[in-house]
């Protein structure tokens, strides 16, 4: 079999060598689409597949649970508990160790170093079950975790060491401040070791630090919280099944012990994306994903395709002279599948190395056009076994794929008919019927990543050019994190009280307003409501201002009033409630929506309140949208924690930074602030539709362009076989105009069949991208209706060279070929 499967395949090199342009066309075109889909592979499985960047790291799993049945705390992120890491750790037998490790927060590293850096609390044997010491002093001792007095101490990555200390080999001792806490550095973490996620971290604290750290909230303490995610290391002989197995008896023991409470384990082998949320979320979106880079590949394929074909056409005498010699179809058919193979694999080895390079400059635009603080994710795209493998795969499929109907069709001839109809030089235009279906399904295929490129184009202008309905000129929006800093409710609305008088007082500034969130900012907050007749809940998205808040970016209040200075004062519940006419309309259709009332879900029981005023809607949650379901409450003292400083004036953001930098210091030296213009809110959306057009746009010229070329070789060879046909026609008296319609017409109309189909798949497709389109429809008629003049426009011009050709035949000359 492998004598025979090696003379095959010497036999189709020999053959493609033999055509050396149709060989490199056909090894570019695959080397196109599966170049993209391999590309987009090893991003896949940079995020979701590759084993941690640790020693021996076919030994770790990640533990994830699923509690039901009790009450977990608001704030709960990641998964377990502290008591519920250390009950997993003490009752498993078939770990070697379970390492735990915290939420990923943001620290102002100060104020020697004004920063904000990446950190995450860890437990004190973290870096022996990942088996990555540090290289520089040492980790966490088990006094580190216990003893509050010793934990504040931390381990820094060796990326911080050498940006921001300069490699100093000092730096054992030396002392850091995090959000106002002194810290110790006693070492330095190995070279590419960043944790165990795909969040870059910047150093590390023991979990006992955590309120050191954090000071908003004790989540070290409290066994209602789970905000640790698990990572274990299973003992020599143990597989996943008894692992599963024992730590299933301690979520038993843990349900005993809550009444009402019911645990679900899942172990899975550990990669850079663990946390069972983020995975199931990931893994649910990659096929959307991935659907794109699939049209190109089969596009690319269509094309490969037509182009044997039309080979299979200049070789069917010699088929067919094969066959009446004695040879077997099956025989020519794995001769003919043997050069098909042989392309895709020669296309495959190429696209593959391409796709490291041109992937690795893709992730740094991707990554450089996303807000600074998504851009702390590592993802490391190089090639590894599983990347060359899924490469291999998909290339021996696509070269199956696309050489077996022609293999099936040139080895399946009239012999007597074929060798004579080649000796006269006929052709019938029915034989190339199979052809011009694949170029209309590859116009199909690439209609569909055209007007997905004109959808986001249109979104992106409308994202460039909308008006918000607010008045952001000379906003200015200043920020501190005061939870961190151990601020309470009242410590809060002192500092924030003080702020505001002071800010309202600097030169160039006209008014002074409070938002927890500002217009369009990229994150959001929700809560539970429910009318009163109502019993389920729903969420809607929330915001807390200010009294002035409205006025100031010219938001107008349509009906009833904004808050009172009462209201806003208000220490303890909240009464009074603002809500968008879009809201009011969707709660209240056909009523006064003054004088209602809603009911809020909240830790301390339900709270009713009373809609007072009615806000015009905007566009404060996303670009493009109004109608969103948004309420305001007033920002009274238990809020002003994550109150932000909403300020209208000229001065510039540099001179606002530091005055407010300067109202903050002489109020507390240890907090920092950041100011920004209110128009960095929108930079988000652009740039996240700017990426998106960039990735769409070049999935679409490179689809166009595989269907051009798919188009100008079937069109040469529907002329090259009628040539003959045409030589007759002008001998007879046909004029050169009957001659280009006729070409013309033949040869647009799959393209223009296959713009049709395809723009009839858009309006499903174009649904799925409402996210991003800002504003304008799926059916956007300038969008689709641009996408199908330019490809039909393309189409037309492809077509021109092989008219050309046809007005160039010589009637006389025609009638003596062969």
């Amino acid at each position: 079999m492998f004598e025979t499967l090696f003379h095959d395949a010497r036999h189709a090199w020999r053959g493609l060598a033999g055509a050396p342009g149709f060989s490199v066309v056909a090894v570019a075109t695959i080397a196109l689409g599966i170049g993209v889909n391999t590309g987009i592979f090893s991003l896949f499985n940079a995020i979701a597949l590759r084993e941690l960047p640790v020693p021996n790291a076919d030994e770790l799993v990640t533990i994830n649970q699923r509690v039901t049945g009790v009450e977990r705390g608001s704030n709960n992120f990641s998964e377990f508990s502290t008591a519920e890491y250390e009950a997993y750790r003490d009752g498993s037998e078939t770990l070697s160790g379970i390492a735990g490790y915290g939420r990923y927060w943001t620290a102002a590293l100060g104020p020697e170093l004004r920063q904000v850096v990446v950190s995450t609390p860890v437990t004190c044997d973290y870096f022996a079950v990942l088996q990555r010491q540090p290289t520089l002093g040492t980790g966490f001792g088990a006094r580190n975790c216990d003893s509050p007095t010793e934990s504040a101490v931390t381990v820094i990555t060796h990326d911080l060491w050498v940006d921001r200390f300069n490699s100093d080999p000092q730096i054992l001792g030396r002392t850091l401040t995090l959000n106002g806490s002194v810290f110790t550095v006693i070492g330095v973490a190995p070279e590419n070791f960043a944790g165990v996620d795909i969040e870059r971290v910047s150093l590390f604290v023991p979990v006992s630090a955590q309120p050191l750290l954090r000071r908003d909230r004790d989540y070290f303490g409290d066994p209602s919280i789970g905000w640790l995610g698990l990572v274990g290391r299973r003992a020599p002989g143990a597989s996943i099944a008894q692992v599963r197995a024992e730590l299933e008896v301690v979520a038993g023991q843990l349900d005993r012990e809550q009444p009402g409470r019911e645990t679900t384990v899942t172990i899975s082998r550990a990669t850079p994306l663990s946390a069972m949320q983020m995975r199931s979320g990931f893994l649910s979106v990659s096929p959307l994903l991935m659907a794109p880079f699939a049209l190109v590949l089969l596009v690319a394929c269509m094309n490969v395709a037509n182009l044997l074909l039309a080979r299979s056409e200049t070789r069917m005498r010699e088929i067919a002279i094969k066959l009446s010699l004695g040879a077997t179809r099956a025989h020519l058919i794995r001769e003919l599948m043997a050069e098909s193979v042989s392309i895709a694999l020669a296309g495959g080895a190429l696209g593959t190395l391409l796709s490291v390079w041109v992937f690795q400059v893709l992730l740094t635009f991707a990554q450089s056009s996303l807000p600074a603080d998504l851009q702390v994710v590592r993802v490391d795209s190089a090639l590894d076994v599983r990347v060359l493998g899924y490469a291999f795969g998909v290339s021996l499929v696509t070269g199956l794929a696309f050489g077996l109907t022609p293999a099936l069709r040139a080895t399946k001839p009239d012999l007597r008919t074929t060798i004579e109809r080649d000796s006269a030089g006929a052709g019938r235009y029915t034989r190339g019927r199979l052809q011009r279906i694949l170029v209309g399904a590859q116009v199909a295929f690439s209609m569909v990543l055209v007007v997905t490129t004109a959808l986001l184009v249109r979104g992106l202008y409308v994202a460039q050019t909308v008006d918000f309905g607010f008045d952001y000129r000379d906003v200015k929006v200043a920020s501190f994190d005061l939870g961190a800093f151990g601020y309470d409710a009242e410590r809060a609305a002192a500092f924030q009280r003080q702020v505001v008088e002071r800010a309202r007082a600097l030169p160039g500034i006209e008014a002074v307003a409070q938002a927890a969130m500002t217009p369009l900012e990229p994150s959001s907050n929700s809560l539970r409501y429910r009318l009163p007749e109502q019993s389920e809940y729903q969420p809607i998205d929330t915001n807390a201002v200010s009294a002035n808040y409205f006025s100031l970016l010219g938001i107008p209040i349509v009906r009833g009033r904004t808050f009172s200075a009462a209201e806003v004062a208000n220490p303890n519940t909240t009464t009074a409630l603002i809500v968008t006419q879009s809201t009011a309309q969707r709660l209240w259709p056909n009523q006064d929506p003054l004088g209602q009332r809603l009911v809020f879900a909240g830790r301390d029981g339900d709270r009713t309140v009373e809609i007072v005023g009615i806000a015009a809607d905007r566009q404060v949650v996303r670009i493009g949208e109004t109608d969103t379901s948004y309420v305001y409450w007033p920002a009274v003292p238990p809020t002003q924690v994550g109150m932000q400083l909403v300020m209208r004036g000229a001065s510039d953001v540099s001179a606002a930074q530091r005055a407010v930098g300067d109202i903050v210091q002489s109020i507390d030296p240890a907090l920092g602030v950041k100011v920004i213009r209110l128009e960095e809110n929108f930079e988000f959306w652009r740039n996240l539709s700017r990426l998106s057009v960039g990735l769409a746009f070049a999935l679409g010229a490179l689809a166009l362009t595989l269907a051009a070329i798919g188009i100008f070789g079937v069109m040469s060879t529907v002329v090259g076989r009628r040539i003959r046909e045409i030589g007759i026609r002008l001998a007879l008296g046909a004029s050169k105009t009957d001659i280009v319609r006729l070409v013309l017409g033949k040869s647009m109309l799959p393209v223009v069949i296959g713009a049709v189909l395809g723009c009839a798949a858009c309006v499903g497709v174009a649904r799925l991208l409402g996210a991003l389109l800002y504003g304008v429809s799926a059916l956007d008629p300038l969008a689709l209706g641009g996408a199908l003049l330019l490809v039909l426009s393309i189409g037309g011009l492809i077509t021109l060279a092989p008219a050309r050709r046809a007005l160039r035949v010589e009637p006389m000359a025609t009638l003596r070929y062969e």
